[in-house]
């Protein structure tokens, strides 16, 4: 795992968007989900930034999963605020696409970038946002409370 990561953080953004606020917060991170080389599927929540519909990462540390499951089939589904999309990914090695891209993000000089391009081939299904009943059973829950508690005064 690379330094100022975290598991738990990942599991809560992971939860939010199961809770249907993806598009709250893939307006600066999205979720990617690979597939793992025992055919399951690891979900990341990564910063990134976007320029002419290719969507880039920058990666640190090269031997995180997501970086392994990437270079062993480099496709993948991200969900953003614009939506799930499935993509492919490539490393960036031309120069001026490049630069370009570095200047995208605040930290220099960047790691590697990849880059994530649409495509039509098959990828790993999105995470669904299943868990979006709650909100209307937790505002049910509070409204019964607070009958409940009129009825006491």
């Amino acid at each position: 795992m690379s330094p100022g990561r975290s598991p738990a953080r990942d599991a809560v953004a992971v939860l939010a968007w199961r809770l249907g606020l993806g598009p709250l917060l893939g307006r600066r991170v999205l979720l990617l989900t690979t597939r793992d080389g025992s055919e399951g599927r690891r979900r990341t929540v990564l910063p990134y930034r976007s320029a002419g519909g290719t969507i880039y990462l920058l990666a640190r540390d090269p031997d995180t999963g997501w970086r392994r499951d990437l270079a062993a089939r480099p496709d993948a589904t991200i969900q953003a605020a614009p939506g799930p999309r499935g993509v492919t990914a490539r490393a960036v090695t031309a120069p001026a696409e490049a630069s370009g891209a570095a200047g995208l993000f605040a930290r220099r000089p960047p790691a590697d970038l990849i880059a994530l391009e649409p495509t039509g081939r098959p990828t790993p299904p999105m995470t669904p946002p299943g868990l979006v009943w709650l909100w209307p059973a937790l505002a049910a829950l509070l409204a019964l409370r607070a009958v409940i508690r009129g009825r006491r005064r």
